[in-house]
This record gives C-alpha cells, structure tokens and sequence, in this order.
C-alpha cells in the first residue's frame, strides 16, 4: 500500500491514477509490482515473502533492515541489527509489550566471506541474540504445550547424545553457513547462558516459518519474476569442512579447529539447513520460581541449562605408543 499510495502521489497530475489488478496486498500484487517497475526484484521478492508470512492472519511479520528499500510499513524498523542498541531500538519502535515467537536471520541471499562478515557481525551473535532473553523479547508460548523432550539418540549410525528440552518458540534460525556457525561457536560463551544450540535439518524446515511460507509461493513466480529458484537453503544453507578451512581465515575470536571440532560432531551434516537456537524454558515469564531452586543441583539441559544438543559424542582418542 505505501508503494502504490507514494507512486499515485508522485503522479498526482496524471489521469487516471494508476489501478492495479489485484487490489489486496497479496503475494501476486508483489509479483505486479516488479512486473510495473514499481520495486527492484530483491524488494519484491522480501515483500512477497512477507505477505505469504502472514497470509493466514495469524503471525505478524515484524522486520529490521538498514536498507532504505526495505521499508514497507510500521511494522519495519530501519535499523543495523549488529548495533548494540537495536534491542532499545526496538522497543522504542514497537512498544515494550511485542514478544517473538521466532527470529529468523533471512537465509534467501546471503553470500559467504566478506559479505556475511560485514552484514552479519559478532555483537549481533554475542550482544544482541542474548538480549532478546534478558529484555523480554521472546515469546515462550505455553509453558506446558510449547515444549518436547528429546530422548537419546536410538539411532545406530550416531552415538547416542543427552536428552534435553525443545520448542519451536523463543526460538533463533540462523542459516547453516561457514560463518553463522563459527559465530557460535565463537560466541558460544555468550549464547550458551541463554540458549540450547541445535542443528535442524531439513526435513524438519516446516517449523520455520518463513521457510514454510516462502515455499508456499508459486516457483514459476518466484524464478521468473523475482529472480530467485525457491530453494535459495540448498545455495546458502549447506556447509561442508571445505567450506570451514576456507572461511574462518582471519578470525580472531575462533579458531578453523574449533569450528572443526563441532562441525565434525553434527550427526548427518549434509543434510542440516539452519542452526537453531531456543530460549532455556526457565526464562518463561510463568517459569516457577519454586521449580528454578529445586532443579539449580540438577538442571536439565533445554529448561535451566544451554549449550549443544544433539550432537554426537566424542570419540575417544586412542594413543599408539612408539
């Protein structure tokens, strides 16, 4: 709306105003509006994903963006997420009161090496992921509802790993790239307080939500006008030991072999499109306080302690004397 409704002012002398076929903010109204030359194909193509996001009516898209294109409507912050004031940034913005769900780090186009480096920098891994526990910006959902256990691994090809707590909300997605996952691991002292740190792949991408409303747009749109094949996961999302080796040169806070180490204990690597991280269960806001005492001699992974899940264990280093 504030496309058209800028592009009718501008033209504000020209008869008739300008009439668009599909009148309702839609994800082909996105599509006419490339079509128009009324927005670049990247702008379209975040906008159509944003509309196909909340096309059910019942999630908000709420976005953050340093790019003056992107602005869409008040539910956009124009704003640098690596800046250590972007939590106050957010509630100066949008009220105290606005609790996600989801935070998802877009994974449609992201580059590898200097541009990842300098868009996604490690104050926002290292400040501003654990700020959004500390100032209240996550939604837990239902205390009760909102969470599952995970049992040990039965599964013969990996050892087995520690049970532990899960949700799909308070919930990070950060792509499954060279350089989010040396952040992590980089960051690790930072994000293990706050966070369980897991690696989904994907045949579990449904419950990421903008995966799941990207995938619901027309891929002959999504090609064709927007310049983009829909699985943009398999271009971005996929990491191997080369790719390591090849994109931690010059990190001064992790090292190759530290990436290396966790890398090589992800159980089916190949097959893991996004790095997730959730919100310990005990920084629910109806978390008792009772419970927090009690469990303090013998917390459980996931509700009241952080750090890796799922990964496979170690394995055992023998020595060979010579």
């Amino acid at each position: 709306d504030n496309v058209i409704s800028n592009c009718n002012r501008k033209n504000k002398n020209a008869l008739p105003p300008i009439i668009f076929h599909n009148s309702a903010p839609s994800v082909e109204r996105s599509v006419e509006l490339v079509r128009r030359n009324l927005l670049n194909q990247i702008d379209g193509r975040d906008l159509a994903r944003v509309v196909a996001l909340e096309a059910n009516n019942d999630i908000l898209a709420y976005t953050v963006s340093k790019e003056m294109g992107s602005y869409y409507d008040r539910r956009h912050l124009h704003a640098d997420f690596n800046s250590r004031t972007l939590v106050d940034q957010m509630h100066s913005h949008w009220g105290k009161t606005v609790r996600f769900r989801q935070v998802i780090l877009d994974y449609f186009w992201s580059p590898s090496g200097s541009w990842a480096i300098e868009h996604w920098q490690r104050s926002f891994f290292n400040v501003n992921i654990p700020r959004l526990v500390t100032e209240g910006l996550l939604n837990f959902g239902d205390l009760e509802n909102d969470s599952v256990f995970v049992s040990a691994s039965s599964d013969n090809t990996a050892a087995r790993h520690e049970e532990y707590i899960s949700s799909t909300a308070a919930v990070v997605y950060l792509p499954f790239c060279s350089h989010c996952l040396g952040q992590v691991v980089g960051c690790y002292d930072a994000l293990s307080p706050y966070y369980t740190i897991s690696f989904l792949r994907k045949d579990h991408l449904d419950e990421h939500t903008l995966w799941k409303a990207t995938n619901t747009i027309s891929p002959e749109s999504m090609s064709g006008w927007l310049a983009k094949t829909i699985d943009q996961e398999e271009t971005y999302c996929k990491l191997d030991a080369r790719q390591i080796r090849h994109g931690t040169v010059g990190d001064a806070y992790v090292t190759e072999e530290e990436i290396l180490e966790v890398f090589r204990r992800i159980d089916r690597p190949e097959e893991v499109r996004m790095i997730k991280l959730t919100a310990l269960r005990k920084f629910h806001p109806e978390y008792p306080k009772s419970d927090e005492r009690r469990r303090a001699t013998r917390p459980t992974l996931g509700l009241d302690r952080g750090g890796y899940v799922g990964l496979m264990s170690k394995r055992p280093v023998v020595g060979k004397r010579v």
